[in-house]
Parts: C-alpha cells; structure tokens; sequence
C-alpha cells in the first residue's frame, strides 16, 4: 500500500503540474533547494510548499530532492508533509539548499524548533494585515 501512495504521489507531483520550470524564473524569484531523508534512506513524493501559498509546491522527486521557485524574500517559510507529519523550516537570504533528515520517531527538539518557526511565520503574518 505504501508503495503505491508514493507511485501516486511521484505521478502527480512533476513540477510542470505546480507551474514550477526553469523557464519561470525572473529577478524577482528565488529558487530554493533541498533534500528530504530518513535515517538511512531518501524520502520521495514528499510535498514542500511554501506556507501560506498552498498552490505554490513541489514534490521530492526519487532522489528525495526538490527545487521551489518562490518571490524573493529575505526569509522564505515552507512547510513539508508526508505521510505521518507536517514540519516546518525557514531558508534565510544566505541559504538556498537545505538538508532535512526525519527520523521515524521524531525528536520532542525538532517538533518545537518546528512549531517556532510556524509561530515566528504566523506572527510576521499577522502584523501585515
């Protein structure tokens, strides 16, 4: 079963389909990188948006890799989903390739670094409006 929600996942999840191609990129965009493992393996078709722009996703490839075009901020939020969680990450003005490693049991010390950075998103968030 577990095999087929992935095959399905990598199905639907090519770039083209989110509107995501290297033809797309402008001044105003920055493309954000990444690598999505377990303790030993690669994590394929997980989806990494950007939060607060659901539309605006990809999925890991067979590779567990992704590649996010995104409007260009200083600080860019993206959230990950799988199967078993959501979490969530930040990439600063200096970073453009990020490596994620979940482990089966996540640590109580990644949940709340998560769960901060949705806060500290969430509350940037609100001020604007």
């Amino acid at each position: 079963m577990k095999a087929f929600f992935f095959s399905v996942l990598l199905v639907l999840g090519s770039n083209e389909y989110f509107g995501q191609s290297s033809l797309g990129r402008t001044a105003k965009t920055r493309a954000i990188k990444g690598i999505v493992k377990s303790d030993n393996d690669v994590l394929p078709g997980i989806f990494i948006n950007e939060i607060g722009h659901q539309q605006n996703g990809v999925f890991t490839d067979v590779n567990g890799e992704f590649e996010l075009l995104v409007d260009w901020k200083e600080t860019v939020y993206i959230q990950t989903s799988g199967m078993h969680f959501d979490r969530y990450f930040k990439y600063d003005i200096n970073e453009n390739f990020k490596k994620f490693i979940f482990r089966p049991r996540g640590s109580k010390k990644a949940e709340r670094r998560s769960r901060k950075i949705y806060k500290e998103w969430r509350d940037l968030n609100d001020q604007t409006k």
